[in-house]
């Protein structure tokens, strides 16, 4: 038994060596935006994820600008030509004595259809990559992460942070030993934690099944005592170690729900006002008060 839990934990290893070495990522583990899209504070803007892929990383990026205005339904089938600005918002602020820094990259497309120039306002919020064996060439699969203007009126994003710590969330659900790490985004690391558990309650079962047998057995045939007792407190020590090693992987599961990192969370807090941003066109440029009432 102690054999077969060694296996599955060095198969584990295995595995998430081979993933690591055989596909490079930007990011240990895949956001929480890809599955869950963060809501909007307000209906002025809405969050989009574009991917795309290339053979290099910035035309991989490059591709996902292009896919997200033909998500607008602003390319339709038509051979456009595309001009960008973007502009950058850094805010900084103090909590706790730890400083905390988001940047926001505010891009406008502008896009030619049948002679009609559009606007595009996007917020370039964040982006996970990978590479991927497409036929016989390697590329860059950009997923990023927008948000989108949807209407003419003042556009008020969301400021967006991230964070790797998920505190009691993990913890809560790390009763069911795993299931905090996958709901952390640690698929590998929580299926491990749960096969193990698994293996090591069944091993418990089966050598105190063995134990009570051969116990049953010292009793009926009393000239194999000495033989019997000798199996039964080898299942005993067996059983044991099989006790130890669960709590000890238990306990290991709780501490790591809550200490060690995950995939990144989306934090959405509303603008606070008044807010002062930076605007860019082909008229002028320079800085703009919004103030919500």
């Amino acid at each position: 038994m102690n054999k077969l839990f060694i296996t599955f934990i060095l198969l584990c290893l295995f595995v998430n060596l081979y993933a690591q070495t055989s596909i490079t990522k930007s990011d240990k583990y895949v956001p929480q935006w890809m599955s869950h899209l963060p809501k909007p504070s307000n209906p002025s803007f809405m969050y989009v994820v574009v991917t795309a892929e290339a053979s290099t990383l910035e035309e991989a990026r490059e591709a996902c600008v292009k896919r997200l205005a033909d998500n607008q339904q602003l390319r339709r089938s038509v051979t456009v030509n595309m001009d960008r600005e973007s502009v950058q918002n850094v805010h900084q602020s103090v909590t706790n004595g730890r400083l905390n820094e988001t940047i926001n990259t505010y891009s406008k497309v502008k896009v030619n259809i049948k002679g009609k120039e559009v606007e595009l306002t996007a917020n370039r919020i964040d982006e996970y990559w990978e590479t991927a064996r497409i036929g016989w060439q390697n590329m860059y699969v950009c997923h990023t992460l927008f948000a989108v203007a949807t209407s003419e009126l003042p556009v008020l994003f969301d400021n967006v942070t991230f964070s790797r710590k998920y505190g009691i969330r993990g913890f809560a659900r790390s009763i069911i030993p795993g299931w905090g790490q996958l709901y952390k985004g640690q698929k590998v690391k929580g299926a491990c934690i749960m096969g193990g558990e698994v293996l090591l309650i069944g091993g418990i079962i089966a050598t105190e099944s063995l134990r009570s047998s051969y116990v049953k057995k010292m009793k009926e045939q009393p000239k194999f005592f000495q033989k019997y007792n000798s199996k039964a407190d080898n299942c005993e020590n067996a059983r044991n170690i099989c006790i130890g090693a669960a709590a000890a992987l238990y306990v290991y599961n709780l501490i790591d729900a809550i200490v060690s990192p995950g995939a990144k969370r989306t934090i959405v807090r509303k603008q606070e006002f008044p807010l002062i941003q930076p605007v860019a066109s082909n008229d002028f440029s320079g800085v703009s008060l919004s103030w919500r009432f």
